[in-house]
Parts: structure tokens; C-alpha cells; sequence
């Protein structure tokens, strides 16, 4: 039975093991509170994320059994494997460690891609969700454009700049598809805003694309300008968002089904979209919207021949 005020961190993620086991004995404090996880900030402003155990591992995060209630401003010390706050300790000693990236790049299936690209499109468009979802319907893809509604007055006031950046991005012209960013970061609902979400989408498209990834020059640079844009226009929340999505993380619900639809395992894929479209009020459609644009427009540059995803694998740890 566990004991009053004992909490065991159930699931760690491999970057947050990694800090605590440099960093040894640092504060935190409570930054943002939700219904089931928590935001606390490092006096060098680390974000790190304490969630409920049966959520989905989030980057730099851990889930908590049982679960915690924090509040804002709430003050905790982190020592030899053990979080301290009034009350009550947290214990990490026999956490698991997960990660929040994936090994390799992903080699798409494309003959099945279309298939679970119409999927998500069809459901983003079932109803305005409230960001920008609903402008997959003018997207066109394979199938065209469909009908829909009235747009928001979100969707409304960027679809412009948004279907001008994702010209850039399918031309490859990568520093005019970061140079254009900057009328997206930060726009939108949401303490992460849609346009944010739709973002992480795209960069974790670009990352895994075995063509491109992070040691392309064009999508290297392009990443930072992403990054850039993000200290200056966004909340604190989203800027470690995108952040860690221009490295390569990101939650395990969003990498695996970046992972099914590039796959083309449409099984795996339909209970994957129906969970992530629960997530916030329209982060998970937002980040959605930008799979799918990605993935749509992506410039296929190689027929990745055998040999290929090994060899852009070890690329990337070297580089």
C-alpha cells in the first residue's frame, strides 16, 4: 500500500532521467496546473511535465502514480532521485525509462499513405473544432478539396499565409517556408496555439522523412528558424513544444501515429486519430491538420533505396 504523501513516478522519459542524473540538486517551480498533469520551470528554464499514470508520455516528462495535485507557484527540490515539496515526495528511483523520439527515420508505404491521409482529412473535417483544423477541407489533396462551412475566424484569417507557407515547404524552398513562420508562430487558440500544434506536425514530419531530417542543411537551418521564432512569439508552453519537436520529440500518441500514417498501418492508425482528437481542446486536431499537410505536400527527393534508413540513421547521430 503506498504510504501518505509517497508518490512513485511510474514512466520517466529518457531526457528527463538524463537531466536529473546531471544536474543532481535543483528547484523547480509549478508553472501552469491542468486536470491531470502539471508544468514546472527550473531556475534555467527547463519545462518539465508531471502527468498521471495511463497518460501518454510527453517529452522531459514523467507519469505519476498516484496521481498529484499541484498548484501554480507551488515550490518543489529535486535530490538524489526524489522530488520534495511540502507534504510530500516523489519518487523516480524505479521509474522506467521511455523515450520520446523514434530510432530511425520512417520509409513511407505510398501506396497506403493516401489512404490514411484521406482518413484524417475526412475526420478533420466532420466538424470545426475550434483552431484550424477545418481548413484541410481546402487543402487539396489527391481527392481534391471538399465542401465545408463557414470557416472560423481563425481559420479564416490565416489560411492566406498558412497555404502560402506550405507552397515553400512543397517547392523544398525551406528558407522561404521559415522566413514566412513568422506569421504562424504563435497564432491561435490554446496555451499551445493551433498554429503551434500545426507546426510541431510539419517539423516532426521534416525530421523522420529519411530525405531531409536534421542533417539536411536546408531543413537543419530551417529548424532554427522555427526555434527563433518561438522565443519571441509564443507562450513558454509551446515554445518548448516546437522545440523539442525540431529535435525529433514529441508525445508517444503523436510519434506513433506519425509512425502508422508514414507506414501506411491504417488499422493501428483509426483508434490512434480518435484519441489524439481528445487531446486539448484543438491541439490534437491542430497537430493533425499538420501531419497531414506535411506528409501531403513533403518534395520526395530519392526512392530510399535498402540500404538508405540505416544509413540516415547513423548520419544523424553524428551529426
Amino acid at each position: 500500500m503506498t504510504e501518505p504523501g509517497l508518490y512513485q513516478a511510474a514512466v520517466i522519459s529518457s531526457g528527463l532521467r538524463d537531466l536529473l542524473d546531471r544536474q543532481g540538486d535543483f528547484d523547480l517551480v509549478v508553472h501552469s496546473v491542468f486536470k491531470s498533469a502539471a508544468n514546472l520551470l527550473s531556475a534555467k528554464g527547463t519545462l518539465v511535465t508531471l502527468a498521471s499514470a495511463g497518460r501518454d508520455l510527453m517529452p522531459m516528462g514523467m507519469l505519476v502514480s498516484p496521481g498529484l495535485a499541484l498548484q501554480e507557484g507551488q515550490r518543489l527540490h529535486y535530490r538524489e532521485g526524489v522530488f520534495h515539496l511540502s507534504g510530500a515526495v516523489i519518487s523516480t528511483r524505479q521509474a522506467k525509462i521511455r523515450p520520446t523520439s523514434l530510432p530511425a527515420p520512417l520509409k513511407p508505404n505510398e501506396q497506403t499513405l493516401a489512404g490514411g491521409l484521406s482518413l484524417i482529412k475526412k475526420v478533420l473535417t466532420e466538424r470545426d473544432r475550434g483552431g484550424i483544423a477545418s481548413l484541410a477541407a481546402l487543402i487539396p489533396g489527391k481527392d481534391g478539396p471538399v465542401s465545408s462551412g463557414p470557416l472560423n475566424h481563425y481559420s479564416s484569417f490565416i489560411f492566406h499565409d498558412l497555404t502560402a507557407f506550405l507552397e515553400a515547404l512543397g517547392a523544398g524552398d525551406f528558407k522561404r517556408a521559415g522566413e514566412l513562420a513568422r506569421r504562424l508562430v504563435g497564432f491561435g487558440p490554446g496555451l499551445t496555439p493551433s498554429c503551434d500544434d500545426f507546426l510541431s506536425g510539419v517539423l516532426l514530419s521534416l525530421y523522420y522523412d529519411a530525405s531531409f531530417g536534421p542533417c539536411h542543411p536546408e531543413t537543419a537551418s530551417f529548424f532554427e528558424q522555427i526555434k527563433a521564432l518561438a522565443r519571441d512569439r509564443t507562450s513558454l508552453v509551446s515554445r518548448h513544444m516546437l522545440n523539442h519537436a525540431a529535435a525529433g520529440h514529441a508525445g508517444t500518441l503523436h510519434l506513433e501515429l506519425l509512425e502508422a500514417l508514414v507506414q501506411g498501418d491504417l488499422a493501428k492508425l483509426v483508434p490512434l486519430v480518435r484519441r489524439l482528437l481528445s487531446f486539448g481542446a484543438s491541439s490534437g486536431a491542430d497537430f493533425l491538420l499538420g501531419l497531414y499537410c506535411a506528409q501531403l505536400q513533403m518534395p520526395r527527393q530519392v526512392n530510399y533505396p535498402a540500404n538508405q534508413i540505416n544509413q540516415v540513421r547513423d548520419r544523424r547521430q553524428a551529426c
